[in-house]
């Protein structure tokens, strides 16, 4: 697989067709380097690689036989961990479901309570978080005090 940058000068529908995920669209996407190769789609028209606009893409030639299939796809920003990053509200929702499973499974809660706790998990996960209590100096009353403590204020010493 090499990885390119180059300017789209045309796309065109090639095929379309439903498969095992549903529908699916191949497009023949042409650039201005002069690569050109097959972008499978799930909608159609296509989005990623517009005509005028310069993309990030692989090329990777595959044969099959007596066929050479080209398969051009587009080089997607990534989240830190690998995977596209989602909605917060998205990542929380399947937070909160695989918490909640894992407690089913351990067996520490009843699997017909899972929707319940998963959605007491995305309330806690979604709730503005607060300010810590900054703890306060707590004043011992002077009689509670050794007279030791007492400093005499008369001079700058410490003691």
């Amino acid at each position: 697989m090499e990885q390119k940058k180059s300017k789209v000068v045309a796309t065109s529908l090639k095929k379309e067709g439903t498969g095992q995920y549903g529908p699916y669209y191949i497009h023949l996407i042409v650039f201005e380097n002069g690569d050109s190769g097959d972008y499978m789609a799930k909608k159609n028209p296509q989005d990623y690689f517009k005509v005028g606009s310069e993309a990030e893409y692989t090329k990777e030639t595959k044969q099959n036989g007596q066929y050479t299939n080209t398969q051009i796809k587009p080089i997607q920003p990534q989240g830190g961990n690998g995977f596209k990053q989602g909605s917060p509200l998205a990542q929380n929702k399947r937070t909160a479901l695989e918490c909640a499973v894992n407690l089913a499974a351990s067996g520490k809660l009843p699997t017909e309570q899972i929707g319940m706790q998963a959605v007491k998990f995305l309330t806690w996960l979604n709730a503005e978080p607060k300010q810590p209590e900054q703890p306060k100096p707590v004043q011992q009353p002077a009689s509670l005090m050794p007279e030791s403590n007492f400093v005499d204020n008369t001079d700058d010493l410490p003691f």
